[in-house]
């Protein structure tokens, strides 16, 4: 297939017969989003008890814990150390070369794949106290190693 046609694709027809998003809760502790990112993956999406995408904990999220007070993170849970501000999103119906354009704009190697149709309203975090925003249902995750991937 020719790399036109490829970075045409839809993000649906790329993550057809995937496996079940990894995902942490907010109560989760720190310690499991470590084992479950073993390595392999350096981010992880937060989702609710309804799979509505709430956050996003990363390998550098832990880091900069790590970095202030090792001790506290036995004790920390995965709400205390994950971004809502970062979240960056797309369509099932956006194409690779969509995907691609917000990767490299936001500089992220994730894009998360939400039903836009599918919005909860919700209080977040934000500074000091917690605004409203609108949440939506997670069903995937597309990365740069799936571009990879595609190319290959």
């Amino acid at each position: 297939m020719r790399a036109k046609e490829l970075l045409d694709k839809k993000i649906e027809e790329v993550m057809k017969g995937r496996e079940e998003v990894i995902s942490v809760k907010p109560e989760d502790s720190v310690q499991k989003a470590i084992e479950l990112l073993n390595g392999k993956i350096s981010g992880l999406p937060v989702v609710d008890d309804e799979d509505y995408l709430v956050g996003v904990v990363s390998n550098m999220d832990i880091l900069r814990e790590l970095s202030s007070d090792p001790e506290r993170l036995k004790e920390l849970k995965v709400k205390d150390v994950m971004s809502t501000y970062t979240i960056i999103s797309l369509s099932p119906h956006s194409t690779v070369r969509d995907a691609i354009m917000l990767m490299t704009k936001h500089c992220v190697h994730r894009i998360f794949v939400i039903n836009l149709e599918d919005e909860k309203k919700v209080e977040m975090r934000a500074g000091r106290g917690l605004r409203p925003t609108s949440v939506y249902k997670l069903l995937g995750v597309f990365s740069a190693s799936d571009v990879v991937r595609l190319l290959s």
